[in-house]
C-alpha cells in the first residue's frame, strides 16, 4: 500500500525549504513511508538486487531529487538522513553521488555522513555500488578502519 500522496509531497517540500532539523526529520520520515509501503526495509547486504520504490514514479522523482539536493545540505544530520533515505529507495541514480561522499576531494568529512553512505551502498546494491564498496575498503589513507570494516560487511 502506497503512502497518501499528499503527505509525500509535504515532506519532500520540507525536505527542500525546511530548516535544518526539519530536513533531517523529513528525510528520516520520508524513508520510513518507503520501508512502510514496501512493507519491510530492504535487508543490508542483499546486493543481488536493488530495492524497489514503493512511491509513485512522479512523486519519487521530486524525492530524490530533492534527496540529492540534501546531500550537499551545511547540516551533517540532514545528510546522514539523506543518505541512508537514499538506501531505502534503492535508484540507482543515486549510487555515483553516494560513492563521492566515500572517496575523492569531496568526500564527506563526516564519518555519520560516510556510514550512512556506506548502508544506502549495500542496501542500494548492484554491480556499482559493489565496486565503490571495494574501493572504500582499499582506501587505507583517507578512510578510518571502522569504515573500511563496514563497507566489507555491506
Amino acid at each position: 500500500m502506497s503512502p497518501p500522496i499528499d503527505m509525500v509531497e509535504l515532506w519532500v517540500e520540507r525536505l527542500r525549504i525546511g530548516s535544518p532539523p526539519q530536513r533531517a526529520r523529513a528525510a528520516s520520515f520520508l524513508s520510513r513511508l518507503q520501508i512502510a509501503a514496501r512493507g519491510s526495509a530492504k535487508p543490508r547486504g542483499d546486493l543481488s538486487r536493488p530495492a524497489a520504490s514503493a512511491f509513485p514514479k512522479d512523486i519519487s522523482d521530486n524525492a530524490i531529487s530533492a534527496a540529492l539536493a540534501g546531500l550537499t545540505d551545511e547540516t551533517a544530520a540532514v545528510r546522514r538522513e539523506v543518505a541512508f533515505s537514499l538506501g531505502q529507495w534503492g535508484d540507482d541514480r543515486s549510487v555515483a553521488i553516494l560513492g563521492r561522499l566515500l572517496l575523492g576531494p569531496h568526500r564527506d568529512p563526516e564519518v555519520e555522513v560516510r556510514r550512512a553512505a556506506i548502508a544506502a551502498l549495500g542496501t542500494i546494491g548492484g554491480a556499482n555500488a559493489v565496486a565503490i564498496l571495494s574501493s572504500v575498503t582499499e582506501d587505507r589513507q583517507d578512510t578510518p578502519d571502522t569504515l573500511r570494516q563496514e563497507a566489507l560487511m555491506s
